[in-house]
């Protein structure tokens, strides 16, 4: 902390030397030091501050709308009054084969076959750190019962890349609290500390927000079927 405050006060020295002093210059360098210095004291412990976790989120979403396929969908929710509740979400079309469709959905979406999933990056004010949410519907809005979303027909068709199996114990299903809609969550009581040995064994490699919540997204959002563009993971 000594160190980072010597630095921040040299900086403001060589600020203020300037003959023409602009006082907003001052501020925004206050403020990008104390982000980024609140994010290095946190990632440490596997956290990431809620500053931080906006502005990875901010520039992420705008690395994906570049990358994704065209039907995917990415953009950042927000809520009126609650400025820090700010939600990034990526919704796609699934489309399950025959022998999907018939087990899984019900007759008014037979024809289709299509289902969409909705997944919801929110910041855990409790454990500091970003937490997934997700939900499966049909094309008129119903969602997929539980026993349908875990069948084997269904994650063969939602998460074919995955070579984790996903473990029910891990979500549970809760209202979000501002939408008033169920989905599964997630649970964040694990993810300090499994973000804490990504940091121990790369430390050099993860040394910014936004690459924490690429492997974030990579290690709890990929194995649920949110793949990242390649293109992102090399940011």
């Amino acid at each position: 902390m000594f160190l980072w405050i010597l630095q921040f006060f040299t900086q403001v020295n060589s600020i203020c030397k300037v003959k023409y002093f602009n006082p907003y210059v001052l501020v925004r360098e206050v403020n990008h030091q104390f982000s980024c210095s609140l994010f290095f004291r946190n990632h440490q412990s596997g956290q990431l501050t809620l500053i931080a976790y906006k502005d990875a989120i901010q520039t992420l979403k705008n690395n994906l709308i570049c990358d994704s396929d065209s039907g995917d969908e990415w953009f950042i929710d927000e809520f009126v009054g609650y400025p820090d509740e700010l939600e990034m979400v990526y919704r796609k079309p699934i489309l399950l084969g025959k022998s999907n469709t018939s087990c899984l959905l019900t007759s008014e979406s037979l024809l289709s076959g299509e289902i969409l999933a909705e997944y919801r990056i929110v910041f855990s004010h409790s454990y500091q750190v970003p937490v997934l949410l997700m939900r499966f519907q049909t094309k008129s809005g119903r969602s997929l019962h539980h026993d349908k979303l875990w069948s084997e027909n269904f994650r063969s068709s939602v998460f074919p890349l995955s070579e984790v199996p996903l473990s029910l114990h891990a979500l549970s299903e809760i209202e979000h609290p501002r939408l008033g809609i169920p989905f599964y969550e997630f649970h964040p009581c694990k993810t300090a500390d499994l973000m804490k040995e990504v940091f121990y064994s790369q430390p050099t490699q993860l040394n910014d927000p936004v690459k924490y919540m690429i492997m974030w997204l990579s290690l709890i959002a990929s194995p649920f079927g949110l793949h990242l563009p390649q293109k992102s993971l090399l940011t």
